[in-house]
């Protein structure tokens, strides 16, 4: 059996998703990640602005199971935009099944780690249908035996993020009180910025933990405003 090796730099990564919100921030942070040394993109879409640097391979979702990942960490990074009907980057339903193909095949390839983009309303026995197939795709994912496994669970991805800050301290300070009344609940379920969890999932890629780890909105939200970073500690 073969001895597994980590890496804590000169590391190579393998991005999938780049086209969404919390992609598009992680190919930023990733090409210009000093512990980087190679970074490719695979995707659907050919309008993205190349980084210099960035190795970008385009071809279908299922094409994409019989790619050879040659990288330390694979970014899997399909936020709500590549499953709602009338997202911007919808992908067909008949492509969902090879989600976590995609991530089986790497792990197969020596991939030792996977940093996953889930969701908070991804459950397996939701009714409703896009919820359902995003709690499955995330429980087969889950099944993979990655030496690291780091699951993001966010409730709702703020895309674009805005220049006014006007209120948000008493923002803050209002949903501190209702969530001392509802043991957490608003905390729970505040939208968070896609900047946020990109640096979030580059960050964690970097503990060098063996196990699975869940990170929820709750988590990501007090990591986002400790600006010491972070003791990286999942919920």
């Amino acid at each position: 059996m073969s001895k597994t090796i980590i890496t804590k730099d000169k590391k190579k990564a393998i991005l999938i998703g780049y086209e969404g919100y919390v992609g598009k921030n992680l190919l930023q942070l990733l090409s210009n990640h000093e512990v980087y040394e190679e970074v490719k993109v695979l995707g659907v879409s050919r309008t993205v602005n190349k980084k210099e640097g960035v190795e970008y391979k385009f071809m279908s979702v299922a094409e994409m199971v019989n790619e050879v990942f040659d990288c330390d960490d694979l970014y899997l990074c399909y936020d709500a935009s590549f499953f709602n009907l009338g997202g911007k980057h919808y992908i067909s339903k008949d492509n969902y099944k090879y989600v976590p193909q995609i991530a089986l095949k790497a792990h197969r390839d020596g991939v030792n780690q996977i940093i996953f983009l889930s969701s908070k309303n991804a459950v397996p026995e939701s009714l409703r249908f896009t919820r359902r197939i995003r709690g499955l795709i995330e429980e087969s994912v889950r099944k993979v035996d990655f030496w690291a496994k780091h699951i993001f669970r966010p409730a709702t991805i703020i895309g674009e993020e805005s220049g006014a800050t006007w209120g948000g301290e008493l923002a803050d300070k209002i949903g501190a009180q209702i969530d001392d009344y509802t043991g957490g609940m608003l905390k729970k379920n505040r939208p968070i910025e896609a900047s946020a969890i990109a640096r979030a999932m580059v960050d964690v890629a970097q503990q060098v933990k063996k196990g699975e780890f869940i990170y929820r909105s709750d988590w990501l939200q007090d990591y986002d405003k400790d600006e010491n970073n972070r003791a990286i500690k999942p919920i």
